[in-house]
């Protein structure tokens, strides 16, 4: 008898052990799931970071779910594209606007009807048209406009 309860005392440690390597495989690969799933979201939230630059501003990370910590993350990020891409987009125009001022003359020199309406109304509309008289106008200006020193 002490064969018998040597063999299975050996069944009943193999088995154990068996029993024990498969619950472990099953319960790391059943974690990896369980913790995996939830997180799932926060992935795709960081790789829509990643993926965002100047010429995509336009996407959006719009998760579907349930109202939870993790959807209010994404709309929270959602919103902040949407105003940095306002602004972006607002810095753009400025820049073509600038750009086009600077590139464009200004309308009120001595041939322009708006240049001439000003110097007539100013009193010096005798110079035929031309900056002969404008030095001495602006000099006369410039000392009306500085204030008187006191000594």
């Amino acid at each position: 008898m002490s064969d018998l309860s040597e063999a299975v005392q050996r069944f009943q440690c193999g088995g154990a052990a068996v029993t024990i390597a498969a619950l472990t495989v099953v319960s790391v690969i059943g974690g990896w799931w369980l913790t995996g799933r939830p997180l799932r979201p926060l992935h795709r939230i960081t790789a829509t970071a990643w993926r965002l630059s100047l010429s995509n501003l336009h996407e959006r990370i719009a998760l579907a779910g349930p109202r939870d910590e993790l959807k209010e993350l994404a709309d929270t990020f959602d919103a902040m594209l949407e105003r940095l891409e306002r602004s972006v987009e607002s810095q753009r125009r400025f820049a073509v606007n600038a750009s086009h001022e600077l590139r464009t003359p200004p309308s009120s020199g001595p041939r322009s009807r708006s240049g001439w309406t000003i110097r007539r109304r100013n009193g010096w509309a005798g110079t035929g048209g031309t900056a002969r008289g404008q030095p001495a106008r602006s000099a006369h200006l410039a000392q009306r406009s500085t204030p008187a020193r006191v000594s």
